[in-house]
This record gives C-alpha cells, sequence and structure tokens, in this order.
C-alpha cells in the first residue's frame, strides 16, 4: 500500500506541475495570437497537444493507481474486521441479538466498500486540492509582483497582491453562501 500511495504522490505532483506548464502555455499561446505569428501560433498547438497527452495520461494514471489503492484498503480492512467478526461464539452470539444481528457479512463488506472509497477519495482529493493551491499561490505571486499605493503621505507596498485579494475574494465569497 506504500508503494501505491508514493505512486499517488508522483502522479499528483506530475499533474501539478503540468497545471502550471499549461498556465503558462497560456500565456504563451495568447501572445502569440495577440502578435499575429502564425509560426509561434502552430508551435503552440503542438506544445499544447503535447501537454493535454502528458495530463490525460497522468489523470489515467492516477485513476487506476486510485482505484488500486481502494482494493488494497477494502481488502487489508475486510481481513481485520473478519479476524474480529469470526472468533469463537460470535455467530451465537449475533443470533441472540436478534434483528439487528442479522447478515453480518453483508453490512461488513458495505462498511468496508464504503469507507474505502470515502477514504481514498477524500486523502487524494485533498492531497491534489493542495497540491494545485501551492503551485497557484506561486504562479500568483510571481505574476504579482507587488502594488504600490500611497496612505497617509506613505508609500504602501503589497508584495504578491493578487494572492491576496484571491483570498479576500473566495473569503467573501464563502461568506455571502
Amino acid at each position: 500500500m506504500l508503494r501505491l500511495t508514493i505512486a499517488i504522490v508522483v502522479v499528483l505532483v506530475g499533474n501539478m506541475f503540468g497545471q502550471v506548464r499549461l498556465n503558462e502555455w497560456n500565456g504563451a499561446f495568447f501572445d502569440a495570437v495577440e502578435n499575429r505569428n502564425s509560426t509561434a501560433f502552430i508551435n503552440q498547438l503542438g506544445v499544447f497537444l503535447v501537454i493535454i497527452a502528458v495530463l490525460l495520461t497522468l489523470v489515467v494514471a492516477q485513476t487506476w493507481l486510485q482505484e488500486r489503492l481502494k482494493i488494497r484498503l477494502r481488502e487489508r480492512l475486510t481481513q481485520v474486521l473478519l479476524d474480529v467478526w469470526l472468533k469463537p461464539n460470535r455467530a451465537y452470539q449475533l443470533g441472540l441479538v436478534g434483528r439487528a444481528g442479522a447478515q453480518p457479512d453483508q453490512r461488513m463488506q458495505e462498511d468496508c466498500r464504503l469507507f474505502s472509497e470515502f477514504t481514498t477519495e477524500l486523502g487524494v482529493g485533498m492531497l491534489q486540492s493542495f497540491l494545485l493551491l501551492v503551485s497557484f499561490i506561486g504562479v500568483l505571486w510571481t505574476l504579482s509582483s507587488y502594488a504600490t499605493f500611497e496612505f497617509r503621505g506613505q508609500e504602501v507596498v503589497i508584495p504578491g497582491y493578487m494572492v491576496w485579494v484571491a483570498i479576500g475574494y473566495a473569503g467573501i465569497g464563502s461568506g455571502l453562501t
């Protein structure tokens, strides 16, 4: 399971770099369009195809690895639960519980499935979101070196102002919803 987790992290980091590269490509592509440079435009279309092919491969790899991780987690959880449930006299004790003890194998199977799916999706999703957040904060910080304005006769410099605007925008939007 550790190798699968490491592989997922590597794929997510690769995806993060691919997304940053796609963002850089947008600038170069629209510069070529603005300058009406057909050679650069054609070159940027080729670069786009390469970036998309790599990103598509990474998404497929991430999906496959994530599904494998779900299976491994479910398998391990089932083994642990079977060891607990198959203790001596357990079936007899479940019969005394009544309706709540009926078909414990099916309940266990469904619980293992849901737990492994939700845990994997939540963990991978959170890691992916965190990596994209870090990378795009870096992009925004680079694009918005600093803003200066005067306040009460003093020059105020705000480094990475677009990052602060994005955080404020997200905070206001979240607060309003």
